[in-house]
């Protein structure tokens, strides 16, 4: 017998010149389980084999669900087959064959190289797997991480004799049945509006939901509301007073945005959005917009998500946000030595002032201005705070006659504190 790499003459399993593993033909095409001829060996081999082939077999055929999308289903099928190969890697790249002995690491047919040459197979396969499920569609992936807390553990609608003997007494939101305020920076709704009295059932608990929800239906809302504006690129959103949640397969989204009118004054509008998850999409059932009811699709018992989105959102409405270079409610734009800039007047009181921004200064300063010795204008400084944290907090108290001023980058929220 002769080495297949030098050629020479070689009457053992390695070659007396190269080192070359030289098996003969019965030794070189036997599968892993097979080459000790134990019997043992063999029947845990077939065993596990099989198992492999029946689960790649069920995978091939299984049919597609009818909430997951054909291109969700298809990197699915990927992923299953891919799974199917990591099970049987070890008959593929440990058996004795033609095969295993023009791959590096394995054609030495040494122990310590095969662990070696399997541990790179298997990082293959994990980086496969993990491009593979990075493939899919937000919805599907919304659909899984869902499946086992948001939506298994919602409590189903309370149906009993006593909440049917309630729906005779009417219930009234605000929201819905108070008058639409029309604003001039607000487009007028052009969709058909649906007023509901009668609550007939209970919604179950408001359930927490992930960020990645959240983020989803964040950029959901933003296009809804943009939507409807007049000035939509000279919107500013709330960085951080946003409210989320969800009922049954009811999602929600609430906060604020500071909108500029046809006059050019800018006015702070609140906002609710709600969406009904049904088949994997997210539908838009509910959508108001300061005050002005742009859609309204809630079925009669569902109503009773609005009573609990104004309770939630309630404590939002005191609160006030300061955003470096622009006027919002607060807002007074002043000119100084031929410079214009913005102070803030809010009303008296105590507030948590939370940091929205990387950094910033906040400056308590009075409202009378003075010519210093250089001839420029300034005024006193009360309180110097300096935030160099995202969220970092400290307690403020404005009384007569002071202002505040941030710097560059600022974005701050003031709660009120009793």
């Amino acid at each position: 017998m002769k080495c297949k790499k030098c050629n020479a003459e070689v009457n053992s399993n390695f070659c007396p010149h190269c080192g070359t593993p030289v098996l003969n033909n019965a030794s070189n095409q036997k599968l892993l389980g097979f080459r000790s001829n134990k019997t043992w060996k063999k029947v845990i081999s077939i065993l596990y084999l099989s198992i492999c082939l029946i689960i790649f077999f069920f995978s091939i055929i299984s049919s597609k669900q009818e909430n997951i999308s054909t291109y969700d289903f298809i990197i699915d099928k990927f992923f299953q087959i891919i799974l199917c190969f990591v099970f049987i890697s070890p008959y593929i790249f440990l058996s004795n064959t033609n095969f295993r002995d023009e791959l590096p690491f394995f054609k030495k047919h040494k122990f310590i190289y095969s662990i070696f040459g399997m541990f790179i197979v298997l990082f293959i396969f994990t980086i496969s797997i993990s491009i593979v499920n990075s493939l899919h569609s937000e919805e599907y992936i919304l659909k899984i991480s869902k499946s086992s807390d948001s939506i298994s553990g919602i409590n189903k609608i309370e149906t009993s004799e006593e909440s049917e003997t309630s729906s005779s007494s009417n219930y009234t939101n605000s929201n819905i049945n108070g008058s639409e305020k029309k604003d001039d920076n607000i487009k007028k709704p052009n969709k058909n509006t649906q007023n509901y009295n009668d609550s007939e059932n209970k919604l179950s608990e408001s359930n927490i939901i992930d960020n990645q929800t959240s983020e989803l239906l964040k950029k959901m809302a933003i296009e809804e509301v943009e939507s409807e504006l007049i000035f939509p690129k000279k919107a500013v959103f709330s960085w951080y007073d946003w409210t989320y949640g969800c009922y049954n397969n009811l999602y929600y989204v609430s906060s604020y945005v500071n909108t500029e009118s046809i006059v050019g004054t800018r006015n702070d509008n609140s906002f609710t959005v709600i969406y009904r998850l049904k088949n994997n999409k997210y539908k838009l059932v509910y959508f108001i917009l300061d005050d002005t009811i742009i859609t309204d699709k809630l079925k009669k018992d569902e109503n009773q998500i609005l009573d609990t989105i104004s309770k939630e959102t309630k404590n939002y409405s005191d609160e006030i946000v300061l955003v470096y270079g622009d006027l919002g409610k607060y807002g007074k734009e002043i000119s100084l030595d031929g410079c214009d800039y913005i102070n803030f007047h809010i009303p008296q009181g105590t507030y948590l002032v939370r940091n929205n921004s990387e950094w910033c200064t906040l400056y308590i300063t009075k409202n009378e201005y003075f010519r210093n010795a250089d001839g420029y204008m300034e005024n006193e400084i009360i309180q110097t705070i300096v935030f160099d944290n995202k969220n970092q907090t400290s307690t403020i108290t404005i009384t007569e006659g002071q202002q505040i001023e941030i710097t560059i980058n600022g974005n701050l929220t003031l709660i009120p504190q009793n």
